[in-house]
């Protein structure tokens, strides 16, 4: 990791060598020393690339701060998006608990509104990868995130989630032990980015209701 955030600094070095300011970007062809797309460097780098993923340490939510993760503690997130930026096939060979931990890292860094898309387009690959895995995984990071980094996980998720994995979200908020205000950022959080039929018909009416109440069902 610390090699390959080196050789990522060194993209944000001019041509003359002098170093310039490192943007918080996933996309990192806009660095003023990034090669030109078909070049040999281009293609090195790329290969580099995909050795980087395949040789990184596995990612588990206890390894990730939910409000402090930056690209820099998980830089083979560069890594994979040069890879999918290039259109390149490497990536199919992770397993899913590799692709559990990198779908984890990425719901938990900041990338800045040019790269949306991006952001986006790397975590669905990263869900549809992962399958069961990242179902299994994702309540142990949410138990480690404040109500305020839920709903920023849950935003950056929600457009991309499958069946399972948002019944496994559903299930986690509706927890006899988690405050109702918490069911409702994880409800308003699906039903607002992802798709809100699906999150109404997981809820059972009289989870809601008790929790409402404040105790046992009464309607």
């Amino acid at each position: 990791r610390p090699q390959w955030a080196e050789a990522v600094t060194d993209l944000y070095r001019t041509p003359d060598g002098a170093p310039d300011s490192i943007s918080a970007r996933l996309d990192l062809s806009s660095a003023p020393s990034f090669p030109a797309p078909d070049s040999e460097l281009h293609e090195r780098l790329i290969l580099a690339a995909a050795a980087v993923l395949r040789s990184a340490p596995l990612i588990s939510a206890a390894d990730l701060d939910p409000a402090g993760t930056t690209l820099f503690d998980v830089p083979e997130l560069w890594a994979l998006s040069i890879l999918t930026v290039a259109g390149r096939p490497e990536t199919p060979e992770l397993d899913a608990a590799s692709w559990t931990g990198l779908t984890l890292a990425l719901a938990c860094v900041y990338a800045p509104p040019d790269d949306l898309d991006l952001h986006i387009r790397l975590i669905g690959t990263g869900v549809q990868h992962a399958g069961n895995h990242l179902e299994e995984a994702i309540s142990g990071l949410l138990d480690r995130a404040s109500q305020d980094r839920v709903a920023v996980i849950l935003s950056r998720l929600a457009p991309v989630l499958t069946p399972g994995l948002t019944r496994r979200l559903v299930g986690w908020a509706q927890d006899s032990q988690r405050p109702l205000a918490l069911w409702e950022t994880v409800q308003n959080a699906l039903a607002e980015h992802g798709d809100q039929d699906v999150v109404t018909s997981l809820r059972p009416p009289e989870v809601g209701c008790a929790k409402r109440s404040g105790g046992s069902p009464s309607c």
